[in-house]
């Protein structure tokens, strides 16, 4: 076969992982386990930069978490653009289904 294909199921799938995975990383504080450092250490050179530490990390986490957000959303744009382009296509092949393999 020549070409490409699009694995539109599978490219759905993924668009679907990408958003839990930025759901779930949404819910984790790893500022707040860094933050204990204070407590546990006092007077401490860790202690003194586990605020700015921790400040960081959850900036972090929330522009990956951003950043996978748009990662899923555009996964699962692709995934119904190819399915319009494909259905839009059939008339084109007598209206036979613009399926490639077994679904």
């Amino acid at each position: 076969m020549w070409g490409y294909q699009a694995e539109i199921d599978d490219i759905r799938a993924s668009g679907n992982a990408a958003g839990e995975a930025a759901e779930q990383a949404a819910r984790a504080d790893p500022g707040d386990t860094i933050s204990e450092i204070r407590a546990a250490m006092p007077g401490s050179a860790s202690a003194e930069v586990a605020g700015s530490l921790a400040v960081q990390w959850n900036a972090e986490l929330l522009a990956w978490v951003d950043d996978m957000r748009r990662y899923a959303e555009n996964l699962r744009r692709s995934a119904e653009l190819y399915e319009s382009n494909e259905k839009a296509a059939e008339p084109a092949f007598g209206g036979m289904p613009m399926e490639w393999g077994p679904r």
